[in-house]
């Protein structure tokens, strides 16, 4: 067995119990497991048949690893999930997902004298449109003392229904201590998922939801350009991040070229459609709700940010930079720096002209602005302060161009 150092854990919210830690070594997933809980983990683990139930219904995928360290004899091995997202970025559909794994993956534990200790989201990654519950030191023997119980409500259920009653009067008959609780706590299980499973999928739509759906036969200026740029870079990239991806046309596109891809949009129920479309087919494509101007901003107390989760080789946006520039008063200088932040490689982007019909009225209408800056000679001298190289291409409709930034 080999014997390895393992230094930098990924950090975690501070665990309730000293079980083991979590580290990324040469892109695998390794979790120490303290002695004292080393019989009782290897029990679980190697009860292949029960693992197995336990995977189906979303623990992450966890064997025992092939190696240890000095400190550590049983070493536990985790898939490794691409991509890591939070709950305030998933659409609808993608929580309804989560919620019912969590419950689902709880029966199959009680129904064998197991529990969870959290029922926070934060132990919960998207593989894709894939939710998994990578938290394995949260499973302990079955017992009622838990913050599962008040941390699912807080976090999970009450983003979902809004039925107190429900709740408080089946926790209420759980808690009574009989017998036959753990009976119980599965026919308030099946109460939550017949609550959470006839929740209706209808998010609020933008005015970018009806913008033209995109023909995949007669392809226009953009299209054909954007698609021969992202084939260019294809050899030297493998993730790609769609900002303002709409339905996703382009990011299927991407996952069809061999892309690992993540699509970013606004607009809720654009990104609910594409989540759909994309469990249907099994495209590695995580749909995220997230607003490029604030998306760097927010990062939750313990946890990573925006762009250390979903920095990726290529990003494209398209269509978005004069919004960005008019409607959300971003200059160059601060978009430039969150396409550094957010790509690895290459940043592939949509510049409108002045000439543009659009941009042509906005500037009509903007008259106590000025926006002498905006052109596409600045715009260009601002990102490659971070990007060296670039190409320009030709887009649609005219007074539009597609230009390739390289680092």
């Amino acid at each position: 067995m080999e014997t390895i150092t393992l230094s930098d854990p990924i950090k975690e919210v501070t665990p309730s119990r000293d079980f083991g830690t979590v580290y990324r070594y040469n892109d695998h997933i390794y979790r120490t497991i303290e002695d004292k809980y080393k019989n009782q983990v290897k029990e679980l683990v190697t009860n292949n048949f029960l693992m197995d139930k336990l995977h189906q219904k979303g623990l992450v995928n966890t064997t025992i690893a092939p190696v240890r360290t000095k400190q550590y004899d049983l070493i536990l091995e985790h898939e490794l999930i691409d991509f890591h997202s939070y709950m305030s970025e998933w659409s609808l559909p993608a929580k309804i997902d989560a919620t019912l794994m969590v419950i689902n993956l709880l029966e199959e534990l009680v129904r064998n004298d197991l529990c969870l200790w959290d029922g926070h989201p934060f132990n919960i990654m998207f593989d894709y449109t894939t939710p998994k519950w990578i938290d394995f030191h949260s499973i302990l023997p079955f017992t009622l003392i838990t913050a599962w119980w008040n941390e699912f409500k807080f976090y999970m259920f009450n983003e979902l229904v809004s039925d107190e009653t429900l709740w408080d009067v089946e926790i209420q008959k759980i808690m009574e201590g009989s017998g036959d609780s753990k009976e119980k706590a599965l026919n308030f299980f099946q109460k939550i998922k017949n609550s959470i499973e006839s929740v209706k999928i209808s998010p609020t739509k933008t005015p970018w939801y009806n913008y033209p759906r995109l023909d995949s036969i007669n392809l226009d200026n953009k299209q054909i350009s954007t698609l021969q740029i992202m084939e260019k870079v294809k050899p030297f990239c493998d993730t790609f991040l769609d900002i303002g991806g709409n339905v996703g046309w382009y990011s299927k596109e991407a996952h069809n070229m061999g892309y690992r891809v993540v699509t970013t949009d606004v607009d809720e129920a654009c990104i609910s459609d594409l989540y759909i479309d994309a469990k249907k087919s099994g495209s590695k494509i995580l749909p995220l709700v997230s607003d490029f101007k604030s998306c760097l901003e927010y990062v939750p107390q313990h946890y990573p940010s925006f762009a250390s989760r979903l920095k990726c080789d290529v990003t494209l946006s398209l269509a978005l930079l004069h919004h960005l520039v008019f409607f959300q008063d971003c200059d160059f200088s601060f978009i430039s720096e969150r396409l550094n932040a957010l790509s690895k490689k290459v940043a592939i982007v949509q510049f409108i002209t002045r000439e543009d019909s659009y941009v042509k009225h906005w500037l009509k209408t903007s008259v106590n602005k000025d926006y002498s800056w905006y052109t596409m000679d600045n715009f260009i001298l601002s990102v490659t302060e971070y990007f060296p190289k670039y190409q320009i291409f030709e887009s649609s409709p005219e007074g539009r161009k597609l230009i390739l930034f390289e680092k």
